[in-house]
């Protein structure tokens, strides 16, 4: 222990495995919400598709209703069915999306428990090192007080002892 008043400051050994760990689950943040994001946008672009395919849909009834051309009737089938496909592909990407989404969310869950473990065990510590601090403290107290009553002559003295 160092000079009376003052106390050894705690430092955590792991503190720089702890900061990785810190820095680990801020990346993993940011990959989630990246996965997120990505997500949310082809949710948007299938929902653009199904709105356009649905006027298109619309565009070739009525158009097949009021007689028009073999050529006019083909061309809006042709836009029809390519939006059919654009449809699926955009289906197939958000099921990828929904994996990345998953996998991202179960990295961050993994990188959280990384650094809960290491603040719990670094509170351990910094708990037993108050209690380690406070009980150098008592002792040094207790030094204090015994020497006063020898330097006073209000301890027990020999003397006294034997009465």
């Amino acid at each position: 222990m160092g000079a009376p008043g003052r106390s050894a400051a705690f430092a955590f050994r792991l503190e720089p495995v702890l900061r990785a760990r810190r820095w680990t689950e801020d990346e993993k943040v940011l990959a989630l919400s990246r996965a997120l994001m990505r997500r949310a946008a082809t949710v948007e672009r299938l929902r653009a598709l199904q709105r356009e395919a649905a006027v298109c849909q619309r565009a070739l009834t009525e158009t097949a209703g009021e007689g028009a051309t073999g050529a006019l009737l083909s061309r809006l089938a042709r836009a029809v069915e390519s939006l059919a496909q654009e449809e699926a592909a955009t289906v197939s990407l958000l099921h990828a999306e929904d994996s990345q989404v998953e996998r991202a969310r179960a990295d961050l869950i993994e990188a959280a428990r990384g650094r809960k473990v290491l603040e719990r065990l670094e509170e351990r510590q910094h708990d037993s090192h108050r209690q380690w601090v406070e009980a150098a403290s008592r002792r040094q107290a207790d030094d204090l007080a015994s020497a006063h009553h020898l330097w006073t002559g209000s301890g027990p003295s020999p003397a006294r002892a034997h009465r």
